[in-house]
């Protein structure tokens, strides 16, 4: 349990957890408290004192709790709570009312808290159930908050939604019976959702749900909209994009050909893409598909760094017979960047640090 190893979280008086226990507002406070970095302890008589004054003194209790601090907390509730907490710390989408087409009840939450609904889940924050409803009137558990908490303090573990922009894109493709970009075996768009079959399990899967490191699988679906754009504008490729086995994977299909192959495993936070595994002509050199869904791919991965990051792929691509091993690593930042040749190949490693 992340937030637990870093002693934010705490059992309850008896030792254990007691993780389907209502949690209480006065609790979360304590926490984001802790998860910020005051130390602040206990207060003598009622013990959750001192947090709630530095709470209040840092504004974040400003129209967000209603009665007793020993009650149980609700969505609504927690979402204010935390944007308050988060302060300007943070930066929202500009689109931020297009998010409101993930939650299926929210013309149902009231006025006064559809802002800062709208910022946690765009965040990746609180996330939806599992039929879109928000239901902000339910009431958190205390295993609930070891997910919240560990989102909140950690991007890693925060479960980004698709831009709703993107989403519009994925749709269109989706809804054009001659598409090349969503291969219906693998994908479909269903209730504002992109879904994966999943051979192993034999279930359709949202990215979300899945194994795959949250970032990681937010960027991959990034990555898949911006290549199939450019890839649905052509005349003869094709792309199959799925989460099967563990693994998302994504390929461009020149004809039976695999020129472009981008993949994630689970619980990894390496990207893997393979370009092409052809060593004849005319793939001696880098097509030019090759070289578009690549820069693409590392636009999404980090802008700032994708042009230095594409040179350094260009300048060490090798495509013969006779390379054995051949493999360079640099580092761009929070980004290492591995190639490695060989015979008959050229792979690129993308760990994200």
């Amino acid at each position: 349990m992340y937030v637990a190893s870093e002693g934010i979280v705490n059992g309850t008086s008896d030792g254990s957890f007691a993780g389907n226990s209502l949690l209480t507002k006065d609790a979360l406070i304590k926490t984001l408290v802790v998860a910020e970095g005051y130390t602040v302890g206990n207060a003598t008589g009622y013990w959750a004192q001192n947090y709630i004054d530095k709470a209040e003194s840092l504004g974040w209790l400003e129209d967000t709790i209603e009665g007793m601090y020993t009650s149980p907390i609700n969505r609504y509730e927690t979402c204010r709570l935390i944007v308050n907490a988060f302060g300007t710390s943070e930066v929202y989408p500009s689109n931020l009312s297009a998010y409101s087409i993930y939650i299926s009840d929210y013309d149902q939450i009231p006025e006064n808290y559809k802002d800062v609904v709208l910022k946690a889940y765009a965040l990746g924050i609180i996330t939806g159930y599992t039929d879109n409803t928000f239901k902000g009137n339910n009431t958190l558990i205390r295993a609930e908050m070891t997910a919240i908490l560990s989102r909140f303090i950690n991007n890693a573990y925060r479960k980004l939604p698709l831009d709703p922009a993107k989403l519009t894109q994925v749709k269109a493709f989706a809804d054009d019976p001659d598409n090349k970009v969503v291969d219906p075996q693998t994908m479909k768009f269903e209730s504002n959702k992109l879904m994966y079959y999943d051979a192993k399990t034999e279930n359709w899967t949202p990215i979300g749900s899945s194994g795959l490191n949250p970032n990681l699988g937010r960027l991959s679906e990034d990555v898949y909209v911006e290549v199939a754009s450019y890839i649905n504008s052509t005349n003869d490729m094709a792309i199959v994009t799925a989460y099967s086995y563990d693994n998302f994977y994504m390929y461009i299909d020149d004809g039976g050909n695999l020129l472009y192959t981008y993949s994630v495993n689970d619980n990894e936070n390496v990207i893997t893409i393979d370009l092409a595994d052809l060593y004849f002509e005319p793939y001696l050199a880098l097509s030019e598909p090759i070289l578009q869904s690549l820069m693409k791919t590392l636009e999404v991965i980090d802008p700032a760094q994708s042009g230095a990051m594409y040179d350094f792929i260009e300048a060490h691509y090798e495509r013969n017979t006779t390379v054995v091993r051949n493999i360079n690593i640099q580092e761009f930042g929070t980004i290492t960047l591995r190639t490695i040749a060989e015979q008959g190949g050229y792979m690129v490693e993308i760990t994200i640090n």
